[in-house]
């Protein structure tokens, strides 16, 4: 597929992070380290990394259990939820780095204003490489070798809207969440690691079982193994 000035772009289900790789990729920062919160945020909340590295401490609810998130395509100002556990990070962080914080940023620039997102991009490309998730790359003719990895930024807000069309399993519900147009748009973004595939792989994960509180819920027709959560 190619746009419109000819080059060619990934296909979007083949951008998909799996949990044990989510797990890895966070795990190669402290867990204070502002790239792996700004990737948190992402993956967590489903936020864009323009949206993330956005995020200033007046953006949340006073008892830090929401977040107010303008999002960068339409403008238009959403609120997501904190899960309970990432809510405690996320204010332990702000009281061990709140001097540091210029005009109220969660990620300040070197300067002024906050940290620019080629900054964020670069520090997961570090964080990509040194868990080795910079070798899987995706076999396309002719693609640019910059942007032919299949993990990406991108990957944690996929990650996140398929666990959330897992949840609900309401396209409708998760399209008006997320915030796309379309629904085609958010099919798009709801992809099942074929490694997830069949009861006798253990799906109930570290990040799960940190963040969410989940249960089992077995689909015979399919024999694929689904979280829920609570």
């Amino acid at each position: 597929m190619k746009d419109p000035i000819g080059r060619i772009r990934r296909g979007r289900k083949d951008r998909y992070i799996t949990d044990d790789e989510l797990i890895r990729l966070l795990n190669s920062r402290p867990a204070f380290h502002w790239a792996r919160l700004c990737a948190e945020f992402q993956a967590f909340c489903g936020l864009r990394s323009e949206e993330a590295v956005c995020i200033n401490i007046n953006d949340f609810s006073r008892d830090f259990t929401k977040l107010r998130v303008r999002l960068c395509k339409s403008d238009r100002v959403i609120e997501r939820d904190l899960p309970d556990e990432f809510k405690k990070k996320v204010i332990q962080y702000c009281r061990l780095n709140y001097q540091t914080f210029k005009e109220g940023w969660l990620f300040p620039g070197q300067h002024t204003g906050h940290i620019k997102k080629q900054s964020y991009w670069e520090e997961f490309r570090q964080m990509r490489k040194e868990v080795k998730l910079d070798i899987d790359k995706i076999q396309m003719q002719n693609a640019n070798s910059s942007n032919s990895y299949r993990i990406g930024t991108h990957s944690l807000r996929r990650w996140f809207i398929t666990n959330l069309y897992k949840k609900t399993q309401d396209i409708v519900l998760v399209k008006h969440i997320i915030g796309h147009e379309k629904i085609d748009t958010t099919l798009q973004y709801c992809c099942f690691d074929p490694h997830s595939l069949g009861i006798e792989n253990k799906l109930v994960n570290q990040v799960f079982n940190k963040y969410f509180t989940p249960f089992i819920v077995e689909v015979p027709k399919e024999q694929r193994t689904l979280l829920v959560y609570k």
